[in-house]
């Protein structure tokens, strides 16, 4: 059997089709790809930064009122201490916050707070 005209083209018609379909599929891919990547760096990000906090807050027992501040490659950390707001209730006690801020990424960025007694 002889094919007409219109069959001829119908097999380039047809793997246009099937490459169009694949180039979208492969977007979508790269895509998802690129958005785990961002994902995974920036837990990886906000684990250094807590890692760092809780260093801090061990440090922040030693940590006279008032507070300190210091860089740990590219975060800055900051220990705060004040009088625990509801002092009256609870006196002798004071609220340590510790702050750890990336350079580039807010991602990245901790806050812990702790009580400890008055010194």
């Amino acid at each position: 059997m002889i094919p007409n005209d219109c069959e001829h083209g119908f097999a380039l018609v047809e793997a246009c089709a099937a490459l169009g379909v694949m180039a979208v599929v492969a977007a979508m891919f790269v895509g998802t790809m690129q958005s785990s990547a961002m994902t995974s760096r920036h837990l990886a990000q906000k684990r250094e930064a807590t890692m760092i906090a809780r260093s801090q807050m061990a440090f922040a027992v030693e940590v006279a009122r008032g507070g300190e501040t210091g860089r740990a490659g590219p975060y800055a950390w900051q220990i705060a201490v004040s009088g625990y707001p509801s002092a009256g209730s609870a006196p002798g006690l004071e609220q340590v916050t510790v702050r750890v801020l990336a350079e580039h990424n807010r991602a990245g960025s901790v806050e812990l707070r702790m009580l400890r007694l008055a010194r």
